[in-house]
């Protein structure tokens, strides 16, 4: 059943279709029986489904991160999805990918001086949000780092962060480092993101977004 499932994810099918897909087959096959409908080892719940989907996703991006650097294209982590328990707290998904060249565009002055951080959600079934650390100069907008993280918590922003600074290279922010981080960082008002960069980069200054500000006001 497992493998049905990992197989019909591999082909594109999300967790609705991949289910509605293999109830078809097992239906055509048994008959309707109502025997084999009942065993949940053969015919899972739709909460099983969405289980599978999580392992088969968490599965696929370690398997893309670990082929990422090894072919050079830059370096990446990931920290895998694991729900709370009763007895256990678990942990959130968090992807911290730094690219060739986003390490290029650290050593550019406007990097140690001014980094913005948004992050954008619903982009995908899983809704995971999107993080990107940016700066500017008279091209337009360059890319410093991505991050996709499970929620938009200050805890797994903080997470994500720590990640963060462990891949940055060591000339990141302009020689500033990872350590230090840039001198200013402008966000829109998400406490969450605000208090994690107070944590990460107790020494960087952190501004408000104009835009967001007036269109609060």
């Amino acid at each position: 059943m497992k493998e049905s499932f990992f197989k019909l994810f591999h082909d594109g099918y999300g967790p609705a279709s991949a289910y509605h897909m293999y109830m078809e087959e097992i239906q055509l096959k048994y008959e309707n029986d109502e025997g084999v409908l009942a065993d949940r080892a053969i015919c899972p719940n739709r909460q099983d489904i969405y289980y599978l989907h999580k392992k088969f996703l968490n599965q696929s991006v370690a398997k893309e991160v670990e082929e990422f650097n090894a072919n050079g294209k830059g370096h990446a982590w990931m920290q895998p999805y694991i729900s709370s328990t009763s007895v256990s707290l678990g942990q959130p998904f968090v992807l911290v990918i730094i690219t060739n060249l986003m390490k290029h565009c650290h050593s550019l002055q406007q990097a140690e001086e001014l980094v913005y951080m948004d992050t954008t959600a619903g982009l995908d079934i899983l809704n995971t949000p999107l993080t990107i650390l940016s700066t500017s100069m008279s091209i337009g907008s360059l890319p410093l780092a991505v991050i996709l993280t499970s929620d938009e918590t200050a805890y797994t922003f903080s997470e994500a962060l720590n990640a963060l600074k462990h891949i940055l290279p060591i000339t990141a922010f302009n020689s500033h480092g990872p350590i230090i981080g840039p001198e200013v960082i402008i966000t829109d008002d998400c406490k969450a993101e605000r208090m994690a960069l107070h944590n990460t980069w107790d020494k960087t200054t952190l501004l408000l977004c104009v835009f967001h500000l007036l269109q609060a006001m």
